[in-house]
């Protein structure tokens, strides 16, 4: 009986003892914008879309349902009205066939000198395939004193 009431007590004494979880009082976390609202493309294959961003400084902390904004406080919140909103795009002003055509074709852009830039081009035609067209037309002649060689 001694050890029936022993373990008992014990039981009962672990049960208060218990942290309750549901109680929990989480403060929210600082960002800087919310953007609300959205029918943002992600580019993450496993979500591909959702409805609100956190970003933070330059950096996007948080996405998700419409839930996730309410564990975050920002400075500036912005109401999306369900437009679409994509990633930034950095227009470089690449034409894209020629932007496409000097990933495989002769790069003399880096030519500090005439030399250095008729050596490239021939190392370049050393690994090309026989009687294939060597294409470029990337180069700064302005490196070696704007003079165009022949």
């Amino acid at each position: 009986m001694k050890i029936l009431n022993t373990l008992l007590i014990a039981f009962l004494l672990s049960a208060c003892s218990q942290k309750d979880d549901s109680v929990q009082i989480n403060s929210p976390v600082i960002a800087d914008k919310i953007i609300i609202n959205a029918k943002a493309w992600t580019g993450n294959i496993e979500q591909p879309w959702t409805e609100t961003i956190v970003i933070e400084g330059s950096r996007i902390i948080a996405v998700g349902d419409s839930a996730i904004a309410a564990k975050y406080q920002a400075d500036e919140t912005i109401d999306a009205q369900g437009k679409l909103v994509l990633p930034g795009f950095i227009d470089n002003h690449t034409h894209f066939m020629d932007g496409s055509n000097s990933l495989v074709s002769v790069d003399t852009y880096g030519s500090k000198t005439i030399e250095q830039f008729l050596t490239t081009i021939k190392n370049f035609a050393a690994i090309a395939p026989k009687d294939e067209w060597i294409t470029g037309g990337l180069w700064d002649h302005e490196a070696w004193g704007g003079r165009v060689t022949s």
